[in-house]
């Protein structure tokens, strides 16, 4: 177990919550996910990275990440993200990657990323 979850492509409308507590990669690209409901990965304390490219996601709950202090990337490029809601990314102190292009954001709040201390990509 390499603790990879692949769920590409596979036609998926919302994020499925029955993986084993341990996965450290997820990977949800391709699909049909429109939103990311509250706490959506709570309980996988050690995501290193969540892929949710490529999706038709236009709804992210304030809290859809609480909890991910593994977290390094997270990639939600070409979706439908009009918005961030605040706090969104509060509590994501491992986060060195992270992926908007291919959005339709048009503002951002001025504390969008201020938790976000280990981020170098953007």
């Amino acid at each position: 177990d390499n603790g990879i979850v692949d769920c590409r492509g596979k036609g998926l409308t919302k994020v499925p919550d029955h993986f084993p507590e341990g996965i450290q990669e997820l990977r949800l690209e391709h699909n049909e996910i429109t939103e990311i409901p509250p706490r959506a990965f709570v309980p996988y304390k050690r995501l290193k990275r969540i892929d949710l490219s490529n999706n038709g996601i236009s709804k992210i709950s304030h809290d859809a990440f609480q909890g991910l202090k593994s977290l390094t990337s997270l990639i939600l490029y070409g979706n439908k993200i009009k918005d961030l809601p605040a706090g969104i990314f509060h509590g994501l102190i491992s986060l060195q990657l992270l992926l908007l292009n291919a959005n339709e954001i048009s503002c951002i709040r001025k504390d969008t990323f201020k938790d976000l201390q280990s981020l170098n990509l953007l």
